[in-house]
């Protein structure tokens, strides 16, 4: 009797056997599956890669006035009367890549690599009098030195390596939402160099170290089969160094009339904001355990006094040390690629 249980038990075993596989199988095929939500059946590592393409901006990269014109100011030949010249920031291409697991508590490195080097070139006509280009970042004696040319060039150089904590929430079958703690190091590095005619020049550097922490919130909606739309928004505060260097060379100009030379280090608490935005596609492949999937995202990058330069102005002696204090940006597109498993 006994064994004709076994038997029978056996016999059942075998017969659910496909039938259970195949319920696994479409457990881990559901409809609306988030572009970043893991599928059921997979370990929940990930890996992905994206490609970067984006516009920096930063405040106060004036570098020239275009004189057209002069005002009389109490009699003498004194403010300039054109427009500012001020850098246009051109796109250029950067890299992101992560590690992360992420079952239901997520976990993730994200380093993120970006240069930028960027010039700009203006010229005028300087056979009337009174036109010409006036120099931003090497001071004049006096307002009518003007030059034919000049040009600016911005190297930036933009490295941040992210450690992320957090939880995925499955609001909805559709929906999840993933709120993370973050400790971001950022290094940012950035160098100037002014050109004015053929033997004026000003260079100037401005580095920033710091490390700090942060959150971000996620969320994925999946509106159709493996298609879903993302949204992302964070916040940091980061603790750094800030080393900067101004100087400039001029033949027609005394060095001890004016303040050269300048170097600061000195600590500060700076913030920092995030946000991003896409459509995302993803397909759960070998029963679910795996997973492929790519994503097309605009970024937005926002960092709050990071120009700490102190840039020496004026003709008198001694001359002003103004420090700017200015805030840079950064936005464009990421096309990502994702694998899990």
């Amino acid at each position: 009797m006994k064994q004709n249980l076994s038997m029978l038990r056996l016999f059942w075993l075998l017969l659910a056997a496909p039938a259970y596989g195949s319920l696994q199988e479409d457990a881990c095929q559901f409809y609306g599956n988030p572009s970043d939500t893991h599928c059921p059946c997979s370990s929940g590592l990930e890996a992905y890669l994206e490609l970067l393409y984006f516009q920096p901006f930063e405040e106060g990269l004036i570098y020239a006035i275009r004189n057209d014109a002069r005002q009389t100011v109490g009699g003498a030949d004194g403010t300039p009367g054109g427009p500012l010249i001020d850098l246009e920031p051109r796109w250029q291409p950067g890299v992101r890549v992560a590690l992360g697991y992420s079952p239901s508590f997520t976990t993730r490195l994200v380093w993120t690599y970006f240069h930028a080097n960027t010039v700009n070139h203006s010229h005028s006509d300087t056979s009337l009098p009174g036109t010409g280009l006036q120099s931003v970042w090497v001071p004049a004696i006096d307002a009518s030195v003007l030059y034919a040319a000049a040009s600016f060039r911005w190297k930036l150089d933009f490295d941040s390596i992210d450690f992320e904590l957090g939880k995925r929430y499955e609001v909805s079958p559709h929906l999840s939402v993933n709120p993370v703690g973050i400790v971001r190091y950022l290094l940012v590095d950035q160098a100037f160099e002014a050109q004015y005619g053929g033997s004026d020049s000003a260079s100037a550097m401005n580095d920033f170290r710091g490390i700090g922490p942060g959150f971000a919130v996620r969320s994925e909606w999946g509106f159709a089969h493996g298609w879903a739309i993302s949204c992302a928004s964070g916040f940091s505060l980061l603790y750094g160094r800030f080393s900067t260097h101004y100087g400039f060379f001029t033949p027609t100009i005394p060095a001890a009339l004016l303040i050269n030379d300048v170097d600061q280090r000195y600590h500060r608490l700076v913030a920092n904001a995030d946000f991003s935005a896409g459509l995302g596609y993803g397909k759960c492949l070998s029963g679910g355990r795996w997973r492929i999937g790519g994503s097309l995202n605009y970024e937005a990058h926002y960092f709050w006094n990071q120009n700490q330069l102190r840039q020496p102005i004026g003709s008198d002696a001694p001359a002003l040390a103004i420090q700017q204090e200015r805030d840079l940006s950064i936005q464009g597109f990421s096309l990502r690629a994702y694998f899990e498993f």
